[in-house]
């Protein structure tokens, strides 16, 4: 009896500790796949994207100090693909964390399906300034 007991506590405890559906968004358990077609993988890429831009958008900028820039996306040939301004009012861990995704399953996606690209590197900013309320990258 009481190996049935430890062996159910045991089986009980691996369920619960592979439980993750409350500790990560959404948006993190999709994935490019092996068997996901093209359309999937760029239908999730693009809804990544509308998310990560929704995010970077739902402030209004009034004050450049609350802003900052990052590298998003993957260049088939390395190096990023532009860059996104977010204001730091944002749950910045979390949007950077959505950021580093997209960016990887960017990489998976070019890996994936042999993209080639025209290897030119965008410009680093020098910062963000506010224009008319909205976020501009300063180059």
């Amino acid at each position: 009896m009481k190996r049935v007991f430890l062996i159910l506590t045991l089986a009980l405890g691996l369920l619960l500790a592979c439980d993750k559906s409350n500790s990560e968004p959404e948006v993190l358990k999709n994935e490019i796949r092996k068997a996901s077609t093209q359309l999937e993988d760029d239908q999730l890429l693009s809804d990544l994207y509308l998310e990560i831009l929704s995010l970077s958008t739902s402030y209004t900028c009034s004050d450049e100090s609350d802003w900052k820039y990052t590298a998003i996306g993957a260049k088939a040939c390395g190096g990023p693909a532009a860059y996104i301004a977010y204001s730091i009012k944002l749950d910045v861990g979390a949007f950077l964390a959505k950021v580093s995704f997209y960016t990887h399953q960017q990489e998976a996606y070019n890996i994936k399906w042999g993209i080639v690209s025209d290897c030119d590197i965008p410009p680093e900013p020098n910062g963000v300034s506010c224009e008319e309320r909205n976020a501009i990258l300063q180059y």
